[in-house]
């Protein structure tokens, strides 16, 4: 674990390192702010801040950043200081700089920001550093809130707070935290979920089932609350079946809707309780609508194991030979996908193949994955998108890619410049050496105009210090250049052995599932035999 936040914090130092290195660039080459942003913040008054809103809002997220520390730095934006580091703040967090988002928090006290906006703030924070598994991180930014929050921010405050109890394994606590904050609010219905799973971590199963049949049982408005309420069904379906109850186990899953995320896994759940009281023709209802459904899904895998099998109980082993024959051809195509994904993956720079397309949207990456959703990728990468370092380290690496991508851009645009200010330098060295002598009254005040002698020297020590400052980042850029590489190269690194572990697991239970149909096959067979039915 300690190895893993280690390599999940490097990026946040290139991407800092980068963003300051070439600063000055992105303040030198400033684009024009559109008429549509103006139209959509329309108070904003500040031409430096509205760049940076521009680009935020265009989805160039690290162009953002740029323009906002060059206002900063620079002190350009008196007017809108408090608004500006809202976004600040935002894109710190967004790139992963938590430790600039918290330097920004506690040295800035803004004279328009109250105590709620702080709190909130603080907030938003605690809420980063936990989706990136900083559990302490998470508790120290909460630990800043010095005043009850508000309303709906209370309770995600005190959420937050039972689920980092929970991450840390203190079951009692998160148990006591969930209990006081139980409401109607949706904040309060995710609370009783959770309260449920500290209990039942806890080992207080009855509390427990009670607490989650209430999140079950209520009819909500919203499609979230809805999902909420199927898997809560789902988790109690499987719980009784656990502990061999069918009968309570249908009760719950029957509640689960056919066109929510979780149906398929109901059904399995269902089948399988018919299958536990015998009622073998009544389980092959929803376990064949199941088998008919993307294999790409874990329950449609499991149906194709429980179809044959219930025929073969309900006495019909004609049915069972040909569903355990589809099954097993199944299964072989499935282990043939993973061996190919896994030869795929296991190739240097390949995981990139997977997350083609621009940078600045590649954390819709999942979209992207070949045959989505009906496909095995979809199924193993499903399951990695859950895992919090993944995810955490995913969104570093597209970070990364997005910076390399930017560095190789403007790689371009400073050679392009440096060719033109030496160009530049050359005529005007030229001129003052061909020059020829004053030919009228005109020419010849001209030359000795004191102002035009102080001008001609202006022009070039400005072309000399833009050259100079030109050089300088790129020089400063190709340093860096060596640690962005050695950090895009470590992240693949570590999501590859993510991506082929979790395919390696995924083969282990194909095989498990072939062997178990071939098996369960030749039984019938045996069986078929030993009665006459076949030859």
């Amino acid at each position: 674990m300690s190895a893993t936040k280690k390599l999940v914090s490097k990026p946040q130092q290139s991407i800092a390192r980068l963003a300051v290195a070439l600063l000055a660039f992105a303040g030198v080459c400033g684009s024009v702010l559109g008429e549509e942003l103006m139209l959509k913040f329309p108070k904003v008054t500040d031409p430096y801040f509205g760049e940076a809103l521009y680009h935020y809002n265009q989805k160039d997220f690290f162009q953002a950043l740029s323009h906002g520390l060059v206002a900063t730095e620079a002190d350009r934006i008196p007017n809108d200081d408090d608004s500006l580091k809202d976004l600040m703040l935002e894109l710190y967090l967004g790139f992963g700089l938590h430790d600039s988002a918290e330097q920004l928090l506690r040295k800035s006290a803004p004279r328009k920001q109250t105590a709620e906006d702080r709190n909130h703030a603080w907030l938003t924070l605690a809420n980063a550093n936990y989706a990136r598994g900083l559990y302490k991180e998470a508790e120290n930014a909460l630990s800043q809130i010095d005043k009850k929050l508000s309303g709906e921010h209370s309770e995600e405050r005190d959420a937050l707070l039972g689920s980092l109890m929970l991450a840390k394994g203190d079951y009692k606590k998160a148990a006591r935290i969930f209990d006081d904050l139980k409401s109607n609010s949706d904040w309060g219905t995710y609370a009783r979920y959770n309260y449920a799973t500290a209990l039942l971590n806890d080992g207080q199963f009855d509390k427990a089932v009670d607490e989650m049949n209430k999140v079950g049982r209520r009819n909500f408005a919203s499609e979230e609350m809805r999902s909420l309420k199927d898997r809560a069904n789902v988790a109690l379906g499987f719980l009784f079946l656990r502990a061999k109850d069918p009968n309570k186990a249908r009760e719950y899953l029957e509640r689960v809707r056919l066109n929510g995320p979780f149906a398929n896994k109901a059904l399995l759940g269902i089948g399988w309780a018919k299958m536990m009281v015998a009622d073998y023709e009544s389980a092959l209802v929803p376990l064949i609508e199941l088998h008919g459904r993307s294999i790409a899904d874990q329950a449609v895998l499991e149906a194709y194991l429980a179809v044959p099998h219930a025929f073969s109980q309900a006495q019909s082993p004609n049915q069972a030979v040909e569903y355990y024959d589809k099954a097993i051809r199944a299964f072989e195509n499935e282990l043939k996908n993973l061996n190919n994904i896994n030869d795929k993956i296991a190739k240097k720079n390949a995981l990139a193949s997977y997350l083609e397309g621009d940078p600045r949207h590649d954390r819709e990456w999942l979209s992207r994955v070949e045959g989505w959703p009906d496909s095995t990728e979809s199924r193993i990468f499903t399951r990695l998108i859950a895992d919090r370092w993944f995810n955490a380290t995913l969104t570093n690496y597209q970070d990364l890619r997005a910076m390399s991508k930017r560095v190789s851009d403007w790689a371009v645009i400073l050679d392009v410049y440096e060719q033109m200010l030496v160009a530049q330098r050359g005529k005007e060295k030229q001129k003052t050496s061909t020059a020829a002598a004053p030919q009228s009254v005109i020419d010849l005040v001209n030359a000795r105009s004191t102002t035009y002698q102080h001008l001609k020297l202006k022009s070039k020590r400005d072309a000399d210090e833009n050259l100079s400052t030109v050089k300088e980042l790129k020089r400063r850029a190709a340093g860096l250049r060596p640690e962005l590489l050695q950090a895009l190269g470590e992240h693949e690194r570590y999501l590859r052995a993510l991506v082929l572990s979790e395919i390696e697991m995924e083969t282990k239970r194909i095989n498990q599932y072939l062997s178990q149909s071939r098996f369960a096959l030749a039984q019938i067979y045996e069986n078929m035999l030993h009665q006459g039915i076949v030859q």
